[in-house]
């Protein structure tokens, strides 16, 4: 996953970075600007969730949810 992808998924998710990074634990948005900027690299984990996140978002979108 790359760093624009990941920002593409916060955003179409239409959260904060600060919201963002709670969803994972963190305190801050710190941790998400980092990724963002390609400088650090969410673990396995957190890109299964990104992606989980990303798929839910994506199906709303397309049965008309959202």
């Amino acid at each position: 996953m790359t760093a624009i992808e990941l920002k593409q998924i916060r955003k179409r998710l239409g959260l904060s970075q600060q919201a963002f990074a709670q969803l994972f634990g963190y305190r801050g948005g710190l941790s998400v600007s980092c990724w963002e900027r390609g400088q650090k690299i969410p673990d396995r984990v957190e890109v299964s969730i990104l992606h989980y996140l990303d798929s839910i978002k994506n199906r709303e979108m397309k049965e008309g949810k959202i």
